[in-house]
């Protein structure tokens, strides 16, 4: 009986703390603005079958909405640079490619994921605060500042 009590409390934990967010890793990505375009770089090579791009905030009622999104095959390399941009290259498969907000206080959350491989992904979540999305330099997921987007140099 205790066995079965432990797993019932087990399975309702699991189940409260991921029911509401989704969980994300601390993966080496960057992200700058360029214009009313979000840039976003990945830092570590990956195969990608998925990639999701969402925003949260004040300017949607604190839901995570996709602003970009790409199915396929997607061959990611370090360094490689995804933007929202119009005239900017996409990847095949792609469904949705908007601008996002950059209102202080939203929240962006980042998959590049490949589904024939579980477990295999990269993701990373930001909060933008007061000022802003930088256009002269990269922010880290630690709220650093860098010269170069996978590059780890301090800025300040």
């Amino acid at each position: 009986m205790r066995i079965l009590t432990g797993a019932l409390v087990g399975v309702a934990l699991v189940t409260v703390l991921t029911s509401c967010d989704p969980v994300y890793s601390r993966d080496p990505i960057a992200i700058q603005r360029d214009g009313p375009s979000l840039v976003v770089a990945v830092c570590e090579p990956i195969i990608a079958t998925d990639i999701l791009l969402e925003q949260r905030g004040p300017d949607t009622s604190r839901k995570w909405v996709s602003f970009y999104e790409a199915h396929g095959s997607i061959d990611v390399r370090t360094g490689d640079i995804f933007s929202t941009a119009e005239h900017a290259p996409a990847p095949a498969g792609m469904v949705i490619r908007t601008d996002p907000h950059f209102t202080a206080g939203t929240e962006y959350a980042f998959l590049f994921a490949d589904n024939n491989k579980p477990y295999r992904s990269a993701s990373n979540t930001f909060e933008i605060g007061d000022d802003g999305v930088p256009h002269d330099s990269w922010l880290q997921w630690d709220g650093t500042l860098t010269e170069s987007p996978c590059g780890y140099e301090r800025r300040r």
